[in-house]
């Protein structure tokens, strides 16, 4: 490839024997090669012709490689009209105003502002007046590489050793949880003030109670608020009523306390007394654990007082003697 011809300044005064006839550029003088048979071409050019075909473009002599010579060397006047005609810089676009010689261009794009190089610190391309001010916000290579890549990989190791302690601390905390669970229910107080912390606990082991909760120990705590509920004591929590129907019915739904409890409350003072005052608060407390009432009715003949469930007085003391 030579020089465009939009770079020649006066086209008219440049023979057309100096412009290659494949490229149709105005051929270098260093990058010129010249055929046995006299024609001229740019190096590359005629490089790339002669491996589609073994002949010169021009007149289709037989044409090997080893016959082309250099301009400078086979022909030294040709050569030295190459080098002065007059061109103007290939970035003469780009506004560089720079005119001269063919044989001085080499030079002057060396040089030139407009032409497009290499930022020395990232290989980024761009032209040179611009790479200055670049090269002030460009971001430099680490100079002690090795050493922050080893920093680097021990807070990889780090990271690792701490997700593990991690992992172990929320095994720990899971257990802790548990214990502290556990010793919250071991610490459950039975009063009327607990009722529904007990319906909650009881609630929470309706297939096994748990044996520190002893089912003589819970009707008599059910048994004294209902007795201070009736009283109307000053001292009496405001949730006093529904807290009592949702610890009783959390009480008779659970298998731990069946035997005891229900029966006791059953044989004492009768099936009907039962349902009086559980049926009177159904609907106030239903929103606790539907399901507890599901399972505690299905213990007892609903159907039989079903109509008067919600309509019997609150006054019936399902735990009197």
């Amino acid at each position: 490839m030579g020089i465009s011809v939009e770079c020649v300044l006066d086209e008219r005064r440049v023979p057309s024997q100096l412009y290659c006839p494949i490229c149709t550029d105005l051929i270098l003088p260093k990058d010129g090669l010249l055929s046995p048979c006299g024609h001229m071409f740019c190096s590359m050019c005629i490089t790339q012709s002669l491996q589609m075909n073994r002949q010169c473009p021009e007149d289709r002599q037989p044409l090997l490689d080893s016959g082309l010579r250099t301009v400078r060397d086979g022909n030294p006047l040709i050569y030295r009209m190459l080098g002065e005609v007059s061109v103007r810089c290939t970035n003469f676009m780009k506004d560089c105003d720079w005119q001269g010689e063919l044989s001085e261009l080499p030079v002057h794009m060396n040089v030139c502002v407009k032409e497009v190089d290499a930022c020395s610190v990232c290989k980024r391309y761009m032209q040179r007046d611009q790479l200055d001010q670049h090269k002030l916000s460009c971001g430099r290579p680490c100079e002690d590489c090795a050493e922050k890549d080893e920093e680097l990989a021990e807070y990889r190791r780090e990271l690792v050793r701490c997700r593990a302690k991690l992992a172990d601390l929320r095994v720990q905390v899971q257990s802790l949880c548990a214990d502290q669970s556990l010793d919250a229910e071991a610490c459950l107080r039975f009063d009327k003030f607990t009722l529904r912390e007990l319906g909650q606990f009881l609630s929470r082991h309706l297939h096994a109670r748990p044996p520190h909760a002893e089912s003589a120990q819970i009707f008599e705590t059910m048994r004294q608020s209902f007795a201070d509920w009736q009283k109307r004591k000053s001292d009496n929590p405001p949730t006093i009523s529904d807290d009592l129907v949702f610890a009783l019915a959390s009480a008779l739904a659970s298998k731990g306390c069946e035997t005891g409890l229900r029966r006791k409350v059953m044989v004492v003072n009768g099936v009907k007394r039962v349902l009086s005052f559980m049926g009177h608060a159904f609907s106030a407390c239903y929103g606790y654990t539907p399901l507890l009432f599901v399972r505690v009715l299905r213990f007892y003949p609903c159907t039989i007082y079903g109509h008067a469930f919600t309509h019997l007085p609150f006054m019936v003391n399902p735990f009197a003697v």
